[in-house]
């Protein structure tokens, strides 16, 4: 996701950390293509992807508009329609994310600053 102008940044070297990658990779894909299609919409906008704690903790923000309320009351709790789908997507990634020992949040949800987390809650 370099080449599309996404940054990356994390607090350790990568390489020590100790992540479920098949969850890893399915989170950061759907939240990486819902942010660069928001993208399309808002041309300009900056998309972060974070990974701290060594992999407890893993973020996409963008400087995009917020998430409509309309969509965020049922975020994760069941597909919703959004701009560019039905959010089968985020769905299947809180659910995924549930089963390994995370959950995954929407952190932020102004103009200017949209993240969601996911984050460990399982040892």
């Amino acid at each position: 996701y370099e080449p599309e102008g996404v940054d990356f940044a994390s607090d350790r070297c990568l390489s020590d950390a100790t992540v479920p990658t098949a969850l890893f990779d399915s989170v950061i894909d759907n939240l990486l293509q819902n942010a660069l299609e928001k993208r399309k919409r808002e041309p300009g906008v900056k998309i972060l992807v974070q990974m701290m704690e060594g992999g407890r903790s893993l973020a996409v923000s963008d400087t995009g508009s917020p998430v409509p309320e309309e969509v965020v009351v049922g975020l994760f709790a069941a597909p919703v329609a959004s701009e560019d789908g039905l959010g089968i997507g985020l769905y299947h990634a809180a659910l995924q994310a549930s089963e390994s020992g995370y959950s995954l949040r929407l952190t932020a949800n102004a103009d200017g600053n949209v993240r969601f987390e996911m984050v460990q809650t399982a040892a």
